[in-house]
């Protein structure tokens, strides 16, 4: 039995070792809210963190930045209507002065921090999170499928990066839930045609069902070929990297049209790019980090119309004293795991 100022939370202690602890319920900030958490989501970058390989989490750490919930209490002077409402939060926290913030760029913001990896975040009953940053949910998402808000938001500012969608070519590197996102977001957004390149066999299903173009292997078929068939010239005008490791970056560049613009989604790790194929297709090449918070407020409005792709997208919950093990699941079995969410 938990004491009533007590919660239950998954903590990371260091690498591959997490576990649920009791700890005492988050005191409300001044400008903030009580959350009582209902659903997190498992980041790819969390299980990079729960491994150590990407130094970007520091236990002791409750780790979750895509979540939902109810809000449970308010700060003096909060909008206590808040109080019993459904709710997503966007996670980045931006100081709002800097100059990035000033010229409207919070995801750059130059003392920016992420709820569950600069400090704790949601894989708790409780979470406390800033009034601004809440996000009301639509009637016609629960809160599992509300914890996709998150990666749907990066995809969204991802399909902001080039200069338009309208009748353009792209290629997307990458069909884990970001790159599912983005393929779907600029198929809507525009585009002429849309191809994924993946190696999971699920996920290229999974692409093709929710309607995708083409879902391709390319372990096993040629992307050029498969962009010929879509469009007739087997280059795209637009190139996305959702996963950042070297052989989905060299297949983005490589399947660019002379003038085409690559757009570098994932991965922290140092990679390697060919200089004379970047001059001679005078390739442009875009950077897209986070979102803007009216990026996740559309990537919410966005799924609310999708409830279908969002039930298939989510493939595992498990609750959340599961947690270490759903973790040790995602490292070793990838491949069986397209979305997990820990319920509470």
């Amino acid at each position: 039995m938990v004491a009533r100022n007590h919660m239950i939370a998954l903590v990371y202690m260091g690498p591959r070792r997490i576990e649920v602890q009791e700890r005492k319920k988050p005191e409300i900030h001044p400008r903030s809210v009580l959350l009582r958490v209902k659903a997190v989501g498992i980041c790819g970058s969390d299980v990079h963190g729960y491994t150590g390989e990407s130094g970007r989490r520091t236990p002791p750490l409750v780790m979750g930045h895509e979540f939902a919930g109810v809000v449970e209490g308010v700060a003096p002077g909060v909008d206590a209507s808040w109080v019993g409402r459904s709710v997503t939060v966007q996670p980045v926290l931006s100081c709002g002065r800097c100059d990035q913030c000033m010229a409207g760029h919070s995801q750059r913001c130059r003392s920016r921090s992420l709820l569950g990896a600069n400090c704790d975040g949601a894989m708790a009953e409780f979470v406390v999170v800033p009034e601004k940053n809440l996000v009301p949910l639509s009637p016609d998402v629960d809160f599992v499928s509300a914890t996709l808000t998150e990666p749907a938001a990066v995809a969204c500012h991802a399909v902001r990066q080039p200069a338009s969608l309208q009748g353009k070519v792209v290629l997307v590197c990458g069909g884990g839930p970001i790159g599912l996102f983005t393929a779907l977001m600029a198929r809507d957004g525009g585009a002429k045609a849309v191809v994924i390149s993946e190696i999971k066999e699920s996920r290229r299903n999974l692409a093709m069902a929710l309607g995708v173009g083409a879902a391709v292997d390319p372990l096993a078929s040629d992307l050029g070929s498969a962009l010929r068939v879509l469009d007739g010239r087997g280059e795209a005008d637009i190139s996305v990297d959702a996963v950042g490791i070297q052989p989905t970056l060299e297949a983005a560049l490589k399947n660019l049209k002379p003038g085409g613009e690559l757009v570098l989604l994932g991965g922290w790790k140092m990679l390697s790019l060919s200089m004379g194929m970047i001059v001679s297709k005078e390739a442009r090449l875009l950077g897209s980090f986070n979102y803007l918070p009216e990026e996740f407020a559309a990537a919410a409005s966005w799924l609310s119309l999708h409830g279908d792709m969002c039930r298939a997208v989510v493939s595992h919950t498990c609750n959340l004293q599961e947690g270490a093990e759903a973790f040790r699941r995602l490292e070793e079995e990838p491949s069986k795991i397209m979305k997990m969410v820990l319920t509470i």
